[in-house]
């Protein structure tokens, strides 16, 4: 039994530790963005959630201390 032949360009691509390297990179240079963008999602979070507390409570204020 023998194995199904390659192109040499193929195989090339195949075994080029460059290729690989690159990919590598790539692969952790996704992970780093995906890091960042959920440490950005969460802080803008409770940005937000802090914002609308205040704005909140700074209404509640108002409509006690305008109150009909």
């Amino acid at each position: 039994m023998s194995l199904p032949l390659l192109d040499q360009d193929q195989s090339e691509v195949l075994c080029d530790p460059a290729m690989f390297e690159l990919n590598w990179k790539s692969k952790r240079e996704w992970r780093w963005l995906r890091v960042i963008w959920m440490v950005l999602w969460v802080v803008l979070t409770i940005f937000l959630t802090w914002r609308i507390k205040c704005l909140v409570l700074t209404c509640h204020h108002l409509i006690l201390l305008y109150g009909d």
